[in-house]
């Protein structure tokens, strides 16, 4: 699983941000349980509670995370 570095850099390419945030969010659960909050019900909360961008950054980190989403340059 990509730690916070890779996150942040993913998110400023694809996004040109990085909110913080999200990702404390995300990352609530860390270890056997971290997915568990990699949910399509905490992507909704996060863009109902951070906006739109934020729900992106969501679901940008989640696809990282399942290695569906990668790193360039």
């Amino acid at each position: 699983m990509p730690g916070r570095r890779v996150h942040k850099r993913i998110s400023k390419i694809y996004l040109g941000t990085y909110n913080a945030v999200v990702h404390d969010i995300l990352d609530k659960s860390l270890g056997f349980e971290h997915r568990s909050t990699h949910t399509p019900d905490r992507v909704k909360l996060i863009g109902e509670l951070l906006g739109k961008e934020a729900e992106r950054e969501a679901m940008l980190h989640i696809l990282t995370d399942y290695g569906l989403f990668k790193e360039i340059g």
